[in-house]
């Protein structure tokens, strides 16, 4: 029998993500079997925003 943990450090997972529905999406390995959750957005960084408010005044 193997151990999981044998199969984390030694696979190289290949992901298949359930579709977006909520703030995370739940992904299973298609090699080891191992599931895992991925986060379905970023929060926005500080160079986003200045970008953005740069971009809004020039079009005023």
């Amino acid at each position: 029998m193997v151990n999981q943990n044998e199969i984390t450090v030694e696979c190289k997972h290949h992901w298949l993500i359930a579709s977006p529905n909520g703030p995370v999406s739940e992904g299973v390995c298609d090699l080891c079997g191992i599931k895992q959750e991925f986060k379905n957005s970023v929060p926005i960084s500080g160079w986003d925003r200045s970008g953005a408010q740069k971009k809004k005044s020039r079009q005023l």
